[in-house]
C-alpha cells in the first residue's frame, strides 16, 4: 500500500501539470509539452545541480561520502527536481503566454532562470545532513517536489516583472 502511495506522490506533479496545460490550450500536444518539458528540465538541471555543487561545494563534491551517494541519490533527486519544474514551468507558461505579444522572450527568460533557480535550490539541498534525510525517505520526493515548484513559480514571476518592466 507504501509503494502505491509513493509511486502515485511521484508522478501527481506530471498529472497535475499535464490536467493545467490541457485545461488551458484544450489541446491533445498538452501530453507531448509536459514530457518535453520534463525530460528538458531533467537534463538542463540536473547539469545546473552538478555545476552548482561543483562551484558551491567543490570539498563535499571531491569527498568519498559523495562519491558513495552520487548515483543513487544526488542524480535522481537533481532529474526528478528537474522534471517537476519543467512540467510546472510548462504549466505555468500555458497561462502567460496569452497575455504577451512578445512571449518568446518571456518564455526564454523564464527558462534560464528556472534552469538557473532550481539547479541552485536542489544543490543547496543535497549538502544538507543527508543521513537523516534518506532515513525518512518520504521527505526526499517533497523536497525535490518543493524544489521544482517553488524555482519554476520564482522563475516566472520574476520573468513577469521583467517583461512588465522592460517589454
Amino acid at each position: 500500500m507504501l509503494d502505491y502511495l509513493l509511486l502515485m506522490l511521484l508522478i501527481m506533479p506530471f498529472i497535475g501539470a499535464g490536467a493545467i496545460v490541457f485545461l488551458s490550450s484544450q489541446s491533445l500536444l498538452s501530453g507531448v509539452l509536459v514530457l518535453a518539458g520534463a525530460i528538458v528540465g531533467a537534463i538542463l538541471i540536473t547539469v545546473s545541480g552538478l555545476v552548482w555543487l561543483r562551484v558551491l561545494h567543490r570539498e563535499w563534491m571531491e569527498s568519498q561520502p559523495a562519491g558513495f551517494i552520487f548515483v543513487p541519490v544526488i542524480l535522481p533527486f537533481l532529474a526528478y527536481t528537474g522534471a517537476v519544474a519543467g512540467t510546472s514551468l510548462v504549466a505555468i507558461l500555458g497561462g502567460y503566454s496569452r497575455n504577451y505579444s512578445s512571449s518568446c522572450l518571456f518564455q526564454a527568460i523564464a527558462i534560464c532562470l528556472t534552469v538557473v533557480l532550481a539547479g541552485l535550490m536542489s544543490s543547496i539541498l543535497l549538502t544538507l545532513d543527508l543521513s537523516r534525510v534518506v532515513r525518512r525517505l518520504l521527505i526526499v520526493p517533497f523536497a525535490a517536489m518543493g524544489a521544482g515548484v517553488v524555482s519554476s513559480s520564482l522563475a516566472s514571476q520574476l520573468a513577469h516583472l521583467f517583461a512588465d518592466r522592460f517589454i
